[in-house]
């Protein structure tokens, strides 16, 4: 569970990640937009279904730009709202909640993830996540369903793959 905001370069993958076992997942619907910002499901869809299959999580984005009737929400309050969020949408312990806030041009986002799902989204992993979502957010040119899916799926790939270092060991 982070919180996060700034910044482009990407986590890097130092441990081998196994996806879980196919059953693990009720599988939901993908997200909610309440910010009305998906014209194009299918664009999204793609890049969560994608991390669904390399990981066997299934994400789940929920876009909002009010949290308990208030557009300035503590960090504390976007983790209360987004653990009973996740009671509240799924009934495993296998998916991944993020929670995208963003009004007036500012976003952060929260993610939370389900007991299960920490054997494959640790925190390392969640960082990847989070630091593609910020990458693509500024990157213009990217419409919002372009931005999400493409963090989503090319996080995926550097979660399941071990990242080596560009440094060359002397």
């Amino acid at each position: 569970m982070n919180s996060h905001s700034g910044g482009s370069n990407i986590t890097l993958s130092s441990v081998e990640r196994v996806p879980l076992p196919p059953g693990s997942v009720n599988e939901t619907k993908y997200y909610t937009d309440e910010l009305g910002w998906i014209n194009n499901e299918t664009k999204l869809i793609s890049g969560l279904k994608y991390f669904y299959k390399e990981t066997g999580v299934q994400p789940y984005l929920f876009l909002t730009d009010t949290i308990n009737g208030s557009h300035f929400p503590t960090d504390s309050e976007l983790e209360d709202f987004a653990e009973s969020l996740y009671d509240e949408l799924f009934t495993d312990e296998a998916h991944l909640l993020l929670v995208f806030f963003e009004y007036e041009g500012m976003y952060t986002g929260w993610y939370i993830v389900g007991t299960q799902a920490k054997s494959v989204i640790d925190d390392e992993a969640g960082n990847i996540l989070t630091d593609y979502i910020d990458r693509y957010y500024y990157e213009s040119g990217l419409s919002n369903e372009e931005f999400l899916s493409k963090a989503f799926s090319d996080a995926a790939d550097r979660i399941m793959t071990v990242t080596r270092s560009p440094w060359i060991t002397v």
